[in-house]
């Protein structure tokens, strides 16, 4: 989960988004989010999971076409 929480850090940081809007924006609670990013939460369903992964992933697919046209 500590990538997990880096990588959400890192994707609301880019954004300006507080913990409790990204919660909302995905649709999960923010106390996931606090849970994840302090380390309290170990493990999370395979639904929330899948949530996190799909908005994360399409911030790194952005962020890797981005840096392909710049070549």
């Amino acid at each position: 989960m500590a990538r997990m929480a880096k990588r959400i850090l890192m994707y609301r940081a880019k954004h300006g988004l507080s913990q409790r809007a990204f919660a909302k924006q995905i649709g999960i609670s923010e106390t996931t989010i606090v849970g994840i990013e302090t380390g309290r939460l170990k493990t999370v369903s395979k639904l929330t999971k899948a949530k996190l992964e799909l908005v994360l992933n399409e911030q790194e697919d952005t962020t890797m076409t981005k840096m392909q046209e710049e070549k």
